[in-house]
């Protein structure tokens, strides 16, 4: 069933969803003191009037990990509403704590819910929950039960929850789903969530199986509609059944085209079974591109004579082949496969899949003449699959990127799970414990689509050992597991493999050799074209060139033509078809190579559009950004069409070739002064058509012309060539191509302000007026008005259709100005909301859905790009119109409207929903309640009706006591009778909210928690509500220095009061899990020689000589030669790899051969952009990384005695997409190996909730195992903890005499609660509390010594100062604990320590200076930033010092004598300034204790060492 019709239900069912719940608000307030939560629309459930119910509606999100988020109790009305499909990555912030490869943005764990009610008719259905995709492990509840997970994030799955619901049309059923998206995943944007379609299916226990029918037409070819049908039928019931099952064809319009064919089945209980039938349907017409015809088959299951079930599967008649030497064929015609390769994501929308943004990229595509998609590199929406069988394009689906080894260091991607078998509590449909991942999801792409007369091939995966590190001995052996997993499914369609490795032997050539074996297709990434003649000789006389091209341009350049370079210094490409990859074709090449060869049956070009993610030239694996510190460029290059869905020009390129029933003439220039090349007076113009003759006008005089050749080749297939002539060659020169060259026309033309156009004629000379692309250009004046156009004048009411509108910034007469940038500011008016801008440029943060643009769901704003703009508009489920003005300063500004439709078609009348609250709150002792008088019910024909609530009693008893309980009631319109429900919330004396503590990256502002737990006095919580964070002067700085903990201020509302929380966030330090060895995935591999042995075996992963020379390179020819250069090996990857470390296995036997050396010297090169040239790696920008210190020799015992083993590492980690190593020697070297080590890091957050101590007054507690403890103090001041987990601490005031105090670990996953009472203080009820228990809105100072670091910007939580205490002024000093300080600076509240004021300082053996300090009166918070001169000298029994983190500077003389001064800590990194003597005369030997910082980085340790000894303190120090 098309997305249209199953949209159309699901309207039908909840048509006034369309104003969701806000979050975290509640309403307003009663009378009574009872306050309301907001309104919420309730859908009358409809479930089981169809058999299948669009599921996308009032969903709640939360991008959290709360605990008991499962559970029917848990309140998330402070939730996000949202409907499906959602990404909740799209709108996080860019950051550079990301990567470059999956585009700047972050991943996570969040949380969906949704409530519903299942009306009786159900009970005793089979009721099954489908996903169509969650990117990427989701763990499944239902009403609190866990019911499985899933772990690949691109394939359906599904479960039968039938037992889990209850079906009484009153209860609300509560389906949680977890997603976690814990990064790095994969190679692009895979954005986060449940970002497709969700279904809910309601059955007979007797039904066809979750996509259980198999349709086959094995006579078409022969001209015979014979429909072949295979149904599985399940028993989800307690006994046998026999059943009938009856198929019947029909086709689009609905009309019977076949006699029914029956046939009987027995089916045993919690089981099932297959029926066959066949049908023959007379005269079919052919799906085929141009007349996609799609018939279905109806299939009934029938007991005792009624139909139970029924179920529709389309599909349509078309046979194929791939045929040596002539390619593919469709329906006995030879048709070249023109493709592009696709990801997945929506741009603006990220990776949610709407069907209207679907349909609109695959429309554009269609009418450049793409007739193939290939699915890259992972199954595609289902709906996505249904559009191409509707418009006619052939699909190759794609099952994985990579298998068994992660790809690239992503760690987390589904390698992990690849060959992990499903545990037997997982209730997934169609797993079981026999099936590893692997198998689970290729199966389910495969039965899915199956059916799909679309999909021609099964593609197993796409370049399977690119960026991996590990042994691929097992390929071949997956592969063949993969195929005849395939073939359980399937026998109708072959399989593929996309491979970048062009060789007959070797592992993948082996996994390639199973799927030519299967009679599959083998498929080639970037072969050359001598490499397709002998790669398609090779497999059979028939291949596909399965990836191609990775030509990088942006839009609406034209000061360059220079290959793959920043052109304009603004990270942006030239959109003439000139750049490329080093690996790659530009698009003429690639089209050349591929239409003039019938024994490549087809190119899939990278890409049909630019996708968010591999921003190549400036791509990275690793964190970081390596274009200059920001994270952008986020998005590709490759595509012949942007994110926006605006064409580049080599978009009409391809449309000349490629659709060639259609004429293309388009100009490749802009014909302005400000964005064109001027060489020699002259600028390019180039001119892409597919007519017989072409002429070219400058301001009205033809200057050129182009004459067209038709070439066919011997399979039929055409392709057109241009030869060309000047006109005036004053004004115009030109030259004719060759080969791919000549697939295209190019003027070098003078340059005079006005217009450049062309005109096309057909074969007789009659000019055609009808052209696609742009065929005049005019130089535009300054901007003076937007020119505002919509793609569509109408969309469908159904919450989710889609209006793209277009915004170019053109002069007074209408003339793009391509180096437009104005600031576009969007305002929407009526029924629809904006989700999201674009403006197609790769190098931005400010698009798509950040906050700085979308500001809100009827504003937005975003700069032009190249003189263009985008917004996009989604429906609500209100029939009427939306307006969008589009303004911008100096500009004339303009508007568009659309119209929505009403989904129904008014025919129905019937109640679809009420609105009315859900939750009311009402203080404990409340003498009654006030309900809700009324609700306000919405009908499917879009009107609505105030209707009276009758409630049912309570017991008013409920009101003393804290808890909730639920009042009945109902509501009639006179016609129907609905029951309603409330949930009453009675509630105490509120004393804290919760405080929190988590982790964050460097430079990482953390994404804090929306909601904090709240809890009564005796410690209890009552329940979360929402958090104001104060984030005034926080930015990404603020998260700068690793070991930071930083404070951040919010506050928690709840019935008029506000309570104050912390965020204590812990900079946490990256650690590395495992190094991979990149460099046996290398490209290419190059040396300067000739030289000897084997250069291959250097990346062969062994590292061992073996005592042959296929084990190792070396100069040994050059070992006489005193006149030789250095030798210099180049390597480079697809992709950018990330390494911090290089390992270099030698050939080495000096004991046997005295020429046998080492290098005297080794330089290490690295380059961002690289090509590959006459079989050398090349590149303008190499950058030298030295090595910190000497190589480190690795120890491992397996290595051959010849081989010597050498670790040279970096300070920081490099994103090089080329290496290159230059060796200095005297003699001869070898190598048996070089490793590029590509590191994979994690931030983990501390799993203790324990306290190391809890200080109150002069007693000191120790928590160990204790969580309760009685003291003799008579108050609770100086209240204090140490907690070095960083656990948040909250204090709950119990009464007078009890505190209890809450820890979480920053994970979340565990904490403690301590109680402390003052047994010597008699209880004081609460009304007379004494002042000596904590303030509610105190937070206690969390560490002994130490408040959470924070920048002097960052929300302070210092108590303010009262009146009796005067405030400090610069140069002030005060006494803490035997240190004087003096106040430095007022403003940021910084201090030094002067001296000690110990009255025996001989007798003080230790030390500390802390990282912060509060005044004698313990009102303000200082940072202690200065130890000044002569502050400890001659501390004569002084062995330990530390110093805190946020010293900078330490004066001289400061421990000048302190003879036994042998510990020194360093908590921080922030020392600069160590004065002359600062620890002269210290002891001997001296052991200096540094954070990983400094320690782990030997440039580091080295300078700190050396500014050490240069104080004064002993040489013999041991830093550790």
């Amino acid at each position: 069933m098309k997305k249209r019709m199953k949209q159309l239900m699901a309207v039908m069912l909840s048509v006034a969803l369309c104003v969701p719940a806000i979050p975290g608000a509640y309403g307003y307030a009663a009378t009574s003191g009872t306050t309301f939560t907001q309104e919420e629309e309730i859908a009358l459930s409809g479930l089981g009037s169809e058999r299948s119910t669009l599921f996308n509606d009032g969903w709640k999100f939360s991008l959290s990990d709360p605990s008991g988020a499962e559970s029917t109790s848990f309140n998330d009305g402070s939730w996000d509403a949202v409907t499906l499909p959602h990404d909740f990555s799209i709108s996080q912030n860019f950051t550079t704590s990301g990567e470059a490869e999956s585009g700047f943005l972050p991943g996570g764990t969040g949380w969906y819910r949704k409530s519903f009610t299942v009306p009786s008719g159900c009970d005793g259905k089979s009721v099954i929950l489908s996903f169509d995709g969650v990117y990427q492990n989701a763990y499944v509840y239902v009403n609190g039960k866990q019911v499985g997970e899933n772990h690949y994030g691109y394939t359906s799955f599904a479960f039968d929850i039938s037992k889990y619901l209850v079906c009484d049309g009153l209860t609300d059923n509560v389906i949680a789903v977890k997603v976690v998206n814990k990064l790095p995943s994969s190679r692009w944007y895979s954005g986060s969530g449940i970002y497709r379609d969700v279904k809910l299916i309601v059955a007979d226990q007797i039904h066809v199986s979750q996509n259980g029918t198999q349709i086959t037409t094995p006579d078409i070819e022969n001209g015979v509609g014979t429909v072949s049908a295979k149904v599985k039928v399940a028993n989800s019931g307690t006994s046998s059944a026999n059943i009938t099952v009856r198929n019947t064809v029909y086709d689009k319009k609905d009309q019977k085209v076949s006699e029914s064919a029956e046939t009987t089945l027995t089916v045993e209980a919690g089981s099932s079974a297959e029926a066959s039938t066949n049908n023959v349907v007379t005269n079919p017409s052919l799906w085929s591109l141009d007349d996609p015809t799609q018939y279905y088959v109806r299939t009934e299951i029938l007991s005792g004579g009624n139909v139970i079930d029924t179920y529709d599967t389309a599909f349509g008649f078309r046979w194929y082949k791939f045929t040596k030497n002539t390619g593919f064929s469709l329906n006995g015609k030879n048709v070249k496969l023109n493709g592009v390769c696709m990801h997945h994501d929506q741009g603006a929308l990220g990776s949610a899949a709407y069907y209207d943004a679907m349909y609109r990229q695959l429309s554009i595509l269609k009418d450049m003449g793409v007739n193939l998609i290939r699915a890259t590199h992972n199954p595609y929406d289902e709906d996505f699959i249904d559009i191409c069988d509707e418009l006619g394009i052939l699909v190759i689906e794609e099952a994985f990127d990579g298998w068994e080894l992660a790809k690239n260091g992503n760690s987390n991607d589904f390698s992990v799970y690849f060959n992990k078998t499903l545990t037997g509590d997982n209730e997934i449909l169609d797993g079981d414990t026999s099936m590893t991942w692997a198998e689970f999801a290729i199966k389910s792409m495969v039965k899915r689509d199956r059916n799909d007369p679309s999909v021609i091939l099964w593609s197993l995966g796409n370049e399977i050992d690119e960026g991996c590190s590990g042994s691929t001995a097992n390929y071949p052996t997956i592969a063949e597991n993969l195929i005849n997993w395939i073939k359980e499914v399937d026998t109708q369609h072959p399989a593929t493999l996309g491979s970048n490795r062009k060789t007959t032997i070797g592992n993948i050539a082996g996994a390639m050799a199973k799927v030519v074996a299967s009679g599959g297709i083998a498929g080639y990434n970037y072969a050359s074209s001598s490499d397709l003649d002998r790669l398609a000789d090779y497999n059979g006389g028939v291949i596909l060139a399965s990836e191609t091209s990775s030509a990088t341009n942006s839009r609406g350049i034209y000061v360059s033509t220079a290959n793959n370079q920043n052109v304009d210094g603004k990270l942006h490409l030239t959109s003439y078809d000139t750049s490329k990859v080093g690996w790659g074709k530009t698009a003429h090449d690639s089209i050349w190579d591929t239409v003039t060869k019938d024994k490549v049956a087809g190119e899939c070009v990278w890409t049909g559009f630019d996708y968010i993610g591999e921003p190549t030239p400036w791509n990275g694996t690793g964190t970081g950004s390596v274009s200059g510190g920001n994270p952008y460029p986020n998005s590709s290059y490759f595509g012949i069409v942007e994110t926006t869905g605006f064409p580049k020009d080599t978009y009409y390129l391809y449309r000349s070739q490629w659709k060639q029933d259609d004429t293309t003439l388009h100009l490749v220039t802009a014909w302005d002064s400000d964005n064109m090349i001027n060489k020699n007076g002259k600028t390019p113009v180039w001119v892409y058509s597919n007519a017989a003759k072409v002429e070219l006008y400058r301001n009205g005089k033809k200057v050129g012309t182009a004459t067209r050749k038709v070439n066919t080749t011997a399979a039929g297939h055409k392709y057109y060539t241009y030869t060309t002539q000047s006109d005036d060659s004053s004004v115009c020169t030109t030259g004719s191509g060759t080969n791919s060259t000549s697939l295209y026309s190019v003027f070098n033309v003078a340059y005079e302000k006005g217009t450049i156009s062309a005109k096309a004629y057909d074969e007789s000379g009659k000019e055609i007026t009808e052209v696609n692309g742009t065929s005049s250009v005019s130089t535009p004046d300054a901007p003076a008005k937007l020119a505002v156009s919509k793609d569509k004048e109408t969309i469908t009411a159904d919450g989710s259709s889609l209006s793209y509108i277009t915004v170019d910034v053109t002069d007074a007469n209408g003339n793009l100005d391509t180096t437009a940038t104005n600031n576009i500011r969007f305002t929407l008016t009526g029924d629809g909301e904006i989700v999201g801008v674009d403006n197609g440029d790769q190098a931005t943060v400010s698009k798509y859905q950040q906050a700085s643009v979308l500001t809100g769901t009827t504003s937005a704003n975003i700069n032009a790009y190249a003189g263009k703009a985008l917004v996009i508009v989604r429906s609500t489920n209100k029939a009427g119109n939306f307006t969008v003005k589009a303004e911008s300063d100096s500009l004339t500004g303009g508007e568009a409207t659309v119209t929505t439709v009403s989904a129904s078609d008014g025919s129905n009348t019937s109640m679809t929903s009420y609105r009315m609250t859900k939750h009311l709150y009402a203080p404990v002792g409340s003498s009654d309640i006030e309900l809700p008088a009324s609700v306000t019910a919405s009908y499917a024909d879009g009107t609505t009706k105030t209707c009276k609530i009758t409630w049912g009693t309570y017991d008013k008893a409920s009101l003393k006591t804290a808890g909730s309980f639920r009042i009945e009631g109902s509501f009639t319109d006179g016609t129907e009778t609905v029951d309603v429900y409330i949930t009453a919330h009675i509630y105490g004396k509120i004393k804290v909210a919760e405080n929190y503590s988590c982790i964050t990256k460097p430079n990482t502002i953390p994404e804090l928690p929306k909601t904090a737990m709240t809890y009564y006095a005796d410690g209890t919580a009552f329940e979360a509500r929402e958090i104001t964070w104060d984030m005034n002067g926080v930015t990404a700085d603020t998260f700068k220095n690793i070991g930071d903990i930083v404070t951040i201020n919010g506050k928690v509302s709840a019935f008029g009061e506000t309570y104050p929380i912390t965020a204590s966030v812990r900079v946490a330090e990256p650690e590395v899990d495992k190094y991979d060895n990149v460099a046996t995935a290398a490209l290419h591999l190059t040396d300067n020689g000739p030289y000897n042995d084997t250069l291959r075996a250097i990346i062969d992963g062994n590292r061992s000589d073996n005592g042959y020379s296929d084990s190792r390179w070396s100069t040994w020819g050059k070992r006489n030669d005193s006149t030789h250069g250095d030798a210099v090996i180049t390597m480079d990857w697809a992709t950018a790899v990330a390494t911090n470390q290089i390992n270099l296995f030698y050939f080495y036997q000096p004991a046997t051969d005295s020429l046998s050396t080492l290098p005297t010297k080794v330089k290490f090169e690295y380059t961002l952009s690289s090509g590959y040239e006459n079989g050398e790696i090349v590149s303008n920008d190499w950058k030298e990384i030295t090595p910190v210190g000497e190589p480190e020799e690795i120890n491992d015992s397996s290595l051959h005695q010849w081989t010597k083993g050498l670790s040279y590492k970096f300070a920081e980690t490099i994103n090089p997409i080329a290496i290159r190593i230059t060796f200095s020697y005297t003699g001869y070297i070898g190598l048996n190996e070089c490793e590029v080590m590509s590191p994979s890091t994690s931030y983990y957050a501390k799993t203790s909730a324990d306290l190391s101590a809890i200080k109150i007054g002069n007693t000191e507690l120790t928590p160990g195992t204790d969580n309760s403890f009685e003291i003799e103090e008579t108050s609770f001041d100086g209240l204090s903890f140490t907690n070095p987990e960083n656990a948040s601490v909250t204090v709950i005031p119990v009464s007078n005499r009890e505190i209890k105090i809450v820890s979480v670990a920053e994970d979340g996953k565990s904490r403690r609660t301590y109680s402390v009472v003052l047994k010597n203080v008699p209880l004081i009820p609460e009304e007379t509390e004494t002042p000596d228990s904590p303030k509610e809105t105190e937070t206690p100072n969390t560490k002994e010594t130490e408040t959470p670091n924070t920048k002097p910007d960052t929300p302070s939580t210092d108590k303010p100062q009262t009146p009796s205490t005067p405030a400090l002024k610069k140069g002030d000093t005060f006494k803490v604990k035997n240190i004087q300080y003096k106040v430095l600076n007022v403003s940021k509240k910084t201090v030094a320590v002067v001296k000690g004021t110990d009255r025996k300082p001989g007798k003080v053996t230790k030390v500390t200076i802390p990282n912060t300090v509060k005044d004698a009166a313990g009102k303000t918070t200082f940072t202690v930033t200065q130890i000044q001169a002569n502050a400890f000298k001659n501390y004569k029994n002084l062995k330990s010092v530390i110093i805190g983190k946020n010293v900078t500077s330490i004066g001289k003389n400061s421990f000048y004598g302190c003879q036994k001064l042998k510990k020194v800590t360093f908590k921080g990194t922030s020392v600069k300034t160590i004065k002359s003597k600062a620890f002269k005369k210290t002891a001997s030997k001296v052991t200096v204790s540094v954070p990983k910082s400094i320690r782990n980085n030997k440039k580091k340790a080295a300078a700190f060492q050396k500014k050490l000894t240069k104080s004064g303190m002993s040489k013999k120090l041991k830093l550790k």
